[in-house]
């Protein structure tokens, strides 16, 4: 086989190759790109909870301008109540304002079968929170909007009781607050603590 007889073979060889490259093999390698393009694109978008033009995310405050001072970590009182006392106070150069406070339950335990026992009267603090042992998430304390100037300090004791004995809250405070004269939500978390129900 002389030299020009290869070289046609092989220029035969390519133009067989040429429409199943054409028709086939290209066509396909466009399709799986531009379905991982696709599926990029949904899930970088789909995946996110959509917001409302103009929203921005609530920054969580490392307390540098808002401050949370807890007093009294779960003393416990003559009706089963665990009481947390706590200061907020501004700690910045401009006016801070409290929206709301949360408790968080971040997590329900059972401790063991336990039975209710009578107690004496409930002592009055600020707030009660009766926790359910068939729920989670944020119980609402208060929605009073609290106003700090620079310097200014306030004192909230809140009652946590649970629904039924036998039963340990993981939760956490949440203080959802802005400052009028910067753009944004600011979120100020406590520390996290842990009340147990029980008879004992």
């Amino acid at each position: 086989m002389t030299r020009k007889s290869k070289a046609n073979d092989t220029k035969r060889g390519y133009r067989d190759l040429n429409p199943l490259l054409k028709y086939l093999v290209f066509p396909l390698i466009v399709v799986v790109v531009g379905g991982l393009i696709v599926a990029c694109i949904l899930h970088f978008t789909c995946g996110q909870e959509q917001q409302p033009s103009g929203y921005t995310a609530p920054t969580v405050d490392k307390g540098d301008s808002l401050g949370l001072n807890m007093r009294v970590e779960g003393a416990k009182n003559a009706s089963g109540e665990w009481i947390y006392e706590f200061d907020l106070f501004n700690k910045s150069g401009s006016i801070a304002v409290v929206h709301s406070i949360t408790l968080q339950v971040l997590e329900v335990e059972t401790l063991y079968p336990s039975y209710p026992t009578v107690g004496p009267a409930i002592m009055q603090a600020e707030y009660h929170v009766l926790l359910e042992h068939d729920r989670d998430g944020d119980y609402l304390i208060t929605d009073t909007v609290y106003e700090y100037g620079i310097g200014d300090i306030d004192k909230f004791i809140v009652g946590v009781k649970s629904d039924e004995l036998g039963w340990s809250y993981k939760f956490r405070f949440r203080i959802d607050w802005y400052d009028p004269e910067e753009k944004g939500e600011r979120i100020l978390y406590s520390d996290t603590y842990i009340a147990r129900f029980n008879n004992g």
